[in-house]
């Protein structure tokens, strides 16, 4: 996941394993996650029952929730479930 430089997602399969050490690649391109953001967590689930996981990031905002389109290819859906960052600054004192 990026960090607060900015640089873009990375999300590692494991891809084998060469005697003692785990070969792992990064799928974040081709599954289109690959985004610049302040990426803090990730879930994983079936969101759409398609066999394909999906992905939750949650980020310094609204959290991010990418569903597996027909291609394999992922598109956000987090705002069409509702899921919004609003908030509004208050002056406490």
């Amino acid at each position: 996941m990026g960090a607060l430089d900015q640089s873009p997602n990375a999300l590692f399969h494991k891809d084998g394993v060469d005697g003692d050490a785990l070969l792992l690649r990064d799928v974040a391109p081709e599954l289109g996650l690959a985004l610049r953001m302040s990426a803090m967590g990730l879930a994983e689930g079936d969101r759409n029952d398609d066999g394909v996981p999906d992905y939750l990031i949650s980020h310094l905002g609204a959290p991010y929730v990418f569903v597996s389109d027909p291609s394999g290819v992922h598109v956000d859906a987090g705002t069409g479930l509702g899921l919004t960052y609003d908030i509004q600054p208050r002056i406490i004192g």
